[in-house]
């Protein structure tokens, strides 16, 4: 209401006035539970959040089932929601997956581990036979084979000297 006439408020009881010092739309105010007070525009504190109405969900420990109660009474403590059957085989069947995924990792991990020292191994190994092949190569060699390109370079230059020799003498 915008406007009261003078008379209208001069003749008014107490509860009139009241009625006229109030728009009629609901409070606007917030209650200590944090729903608004249910009640039309009034002077005066707001009714006391005990007294609110209001349904508030409430849910299982696992969070999974959700009933609603009037805030009264979930304020007070009375009232709450435990966990089905359901619920606890919900739980169960998570706790398995998990338990079974974190296996997988384990032997992913194992696998990938061997994998990784096999081919360390190979590579070790490897590099072992190749040092070993050449020093037994080394050793396999005889004087012949050694000494080889020496003697018949030597060889070589005998027989252009000889030869050279035969030619002055001619």
């Amino acid at each position: 209401r915008e406007h009261v006439m003078s008379s209208e408020w001069t003749s008014a009881g107490e509860e009139k006035k009241t009625e006229l010092q109030c728009c009629g739309n609901q409070c606007p105010h917030l209650l200590v539970c944090g729903h608004r007070c249910w009640m039309t525009c009034h002077t005066g504190p707001c009714p006391d959040a005990d007294e609110c109405e209001k349904k508030t969900p409430v849910r299982c420990p696992c969070r999974r089932i959700k009933r609603d109660f009037p805030c009264r009474d979930v304020r007070r403590g009375e009232v709450s929601v435990s966990c089905s059957l359901e619920c606890e085989e919900e739980k169960l069947r998570k706790q398995k997956e998990k338990d079974e995924l974190a296996r997988k990792q384990r032997e992913e991990a194992r696998l990938k581990n061997e994998r990784e020292i096999e081919e360390f191994k190979r590579k070790i190994e490897g590099r072992k036979r190749r040092r070993k092949e050449k020093v037994v190569q080394e050793e396999a060699r005889g004087f012949w084979q050694t000494y080889a390109r020496i003697i018949k370079a030597g060889a070589g230059i005998v027989i252009v000297l000889f030869v050279l020799e035969i030619g002055r003498a001619v």
